[in-house]
């Protein structure tokens, strides 16, 4: 009898993350521990990371581990009526930290949600989401416009160049074991129970808003469950919030909830 790869099954990837637990991968009771190269893996499909580790060097740009890296949001969501994904329509990569990454940590969706890579040549591995749909491929993004700023960058952003950015600043290569690689991170979408997680919530809180105090028990489709730092598949109790669709529509990143 075959066993299945419970490594790969979606479910188990949801619990270990939900867990906190470590994937350990490449073991060999013979040879023991052996590393894996993070110097390739950020080369190519990059490596989710926890932000938190991330290290600002003197000059501003980033680093994870001894790598100066870019960081990008993987998981993007479109909104408009045809499905539009242009480079401008996708997240933009940070190459320091700026105004922007700042905003996103003290808005509580900085936690989980950044992608590290040292990849040169302008592809960035990117999950579009449109109606419900994922479409996983490399695409072109375009660099953090208040990054550039951080850095004064004296060209537009069009005329950036990931290799030329690496030559002026930098590398290390340092090898080390990964927690787990872009492709074995979990998506961010709601886990396949979300219904019942959202009910539960909401029944939990009361069927109140947490944020105006309004009761929706009369009104139940109207209160939402809000995931803090923005990641779907996040469903700690802490990460959590019920509002009403008018408050819901005000948190940060949620303005298509308005139209």
């Amino acid at each position: 009898m075959n066993l299945p790869d419970f490594i790969k099954i979606k479910q188990f990837i949801y619990l270990r993350k939900t867990m906190g637990a470590r994937l350990i991968n490449n073991w060999n009771q013979s040879l023991g521990w052996k590393k894996t190269n993070l110097d390739k893996i950020l080369r190519t499909t990059g490596k989710e990371i926890n932000p938190e580790d991330i290290e600002i060097n003197d000059d501003g740009t980033l680093n994870y581990e001894g790598h100066r890296v870019l960081v990008y949001i993987r998981d993007a969501r479109t909104y408009s009526y045809y499905g539009s994904n242009t480079k401008a329509d996708l997240p933009k990569f940070h190459l320091a930290w700026c105004k922007t990454l700042k905003q996103m940590k003290n808005q509580g969706r900085y936690d989980k949600r950044y992608v590290a890579t040292k990849r040169d040549d302008g592809l960035f591995l990117v999950n579009v989401e449109h109606n419900g749909k994922t479409v996983e491929g490399e695409r072109e993004l375009y660099p953090c416009r208040n990054c550039l700023r951080k850095l004064s960058y004296s060209k537009n952003r069009e005329e950036f160049d990931i290799k030329e950015f690496f030559e002026k600043y930098g590398e290390t290569q340092i090898e080390d074991i990964p927690l787990f690689d872009e492709y074995d991170a979990p998506k961010d979408e709601y886990p396949e129970d979300w219904e019942k997680v959202s009910w539960v919530y909401r029944k939990n809180e009361n069927w109140t808003c947490e944020k105006c105090g309004r009761n929706m028990r009369d009104n139940k489709k109207n209160l939402h469950v809000h995931h803090i730092n923005g990641n779907r598949s996040d469903c700690r109790y802490s990460n959590l919030k019920a509002l009403c669709i008018d408050c819901h529509s005000l948190e940060p990143y949620h303005e298509h909830m308005r139209n």
